[in-house]
């Protein structure tokens, strides 16, 4: 290809490609790092305003909701506008430019207390599940084609964890405030259909459905530690979202102890082999949090009960853990694809063959 012919390759018009109207503006270069500096303060001032004139915090000032609304919809309609309009249609298979995963990050989590204030000026009661339901399905929309169409993992992740505040919503509506063991159970289970969806995303070629691994680690994180956590607090455990509903705390179990362990170890495996940081970061919070809870006996020494015996856990996993290691040497090595010989040429006969 000579020097002055037009292309773009992976999504960056090189030198000599003209490029003409309003894309001139998104045209990838040392802008970029302004941009990106300039839409990370403005979203956190945009965030830092609405919660200091919501009248949540002790002694300050509330506005209207209309002007927080205002507020809000102005840094969610420049921020998500210029993330998704600055070089749309990129589709699953590359990343988003830094700049608009972080204005695209910021749109998704200003637009739930966008709608919620939409619901305040509407006269809707923002305790109610089914408005959970639908303000986080939409986050959960916003976040989704972020991904899908341009690129921006980050964006898709937050609109995935949207999705399980929603779901769990969605059965705390339906069940009438489920117990603690019911919601555990539907932890797992949207974390099931999250790797499965993720499955599906990655044999389509679509990268972002990774995105969708972190989101399902949380979920088995939350459902392996809500027992513990809330024996530990002997509070209630509240929803995710702007509800008073709270759940009760889920029982414990080895079971749950060991669940917790084998999804954690099996993000972090999957993190380590696909080089996706998310499911790492999540499996390390689990990791670290059976280590407390569980290898620490935290629960047991805090009700004076704990032995902190050599046996039990520590054993299991000191022999679990030596065994794999062992079988990692001793198992034969199996051929790889790419591993066959090259082909035989007149200097090099293939290995028998007459001189």
């Amino acid at each position: 290809m000579t020097e002055d012919s037009t292309f773009i390759l992976e999504g960056r018009p090189s030198a000599a490609a003209p490029v003409a109207g309003i894309g001139r503006l998104f045209v990838a270069d040392r802008r970029d790092w302004l941009r990106l500096f300039g839409g990370l303060m403005f979203g956190v001032g945009a965030l830092i305003l609405a919660f200091r004139k919501l009248g949540v915090l002790p002694g300050s000032e509330a506005w209207s909701d209309f002007a927080v609304f205002v507020v809000l919809l102005v840094a969610f309609v420049l921020l998500y506008g210029l993330g998704a309009g600055g070089r749309a249609g990129r589709g699953g298979t590359r990343e988003a430019e830094p700049w608009q995963s972080v204005f695209l990050v910021f749109a998704v989590l200003i637009s739930p207390l966008m709608l919620f204030k939409l619901l305040d000026l509407l006269g809707g009661d923002s305790n109610n599940s089914w408005n959970s339901v639908w303000i986080f399905a939409v986050m959960a929309a916003l976040g989704a084609y972020a991904a899908l169409a341009i690129g921006a993992t980050q964006a898709g992740g937050f609109g995935a964890l949207a999705l399980i505040a929603a779901w769990l919503a969605f059965w705390d509506k339906v069940l009438d405030n489920p117990s603690g063991s019911t919601v555990r159970w539907l932890l797992v289970a949207i974390a099931v259909i999250y790797v499965g969806a993720a499955i599906v995303l990655d044999r389509r070629g679509v990268r972002q459905g990774a995105s969708l691994i972190t989101a399902a680690g949380l979920a088995t994180f939350m459902a392996g530690t809500l027992g513990a956590f809330g024996a530990l607090a002997n509070v209630s455990v509240p929803l995710p979202g702007l509800t008073q509903r709270t759940i009760e705390a889920a029982s414990g179990g080895v079971g749950w102890d060991i669940f917790l362990l084998v999804t954690s170890a099996a993000l972090i495996g999957f993190s380590a082999r696909t080089g996706r940081r998310g499911p790492g970061l999540v499996g390390a919070l689990g990791l670290i949090a059976f280590m407390v809870l569980v290898g620490g006996q935290l629960v047991d020494q805090l009700g004076g009960k704990g032995d902190a015996k050599a046996g039990g856990w520590p054993l299991v996993l000191l022999i679990v853990g030596a065994a794999g290691i062992v079988l990692s040497f001793v198992i034969p090595a199996r051929a790889q694809t790419g591993d066959a010989a090259p082909p035989a040429s007149p200097e090099h006969p293939p290995p028998g063959a007459a001189a």
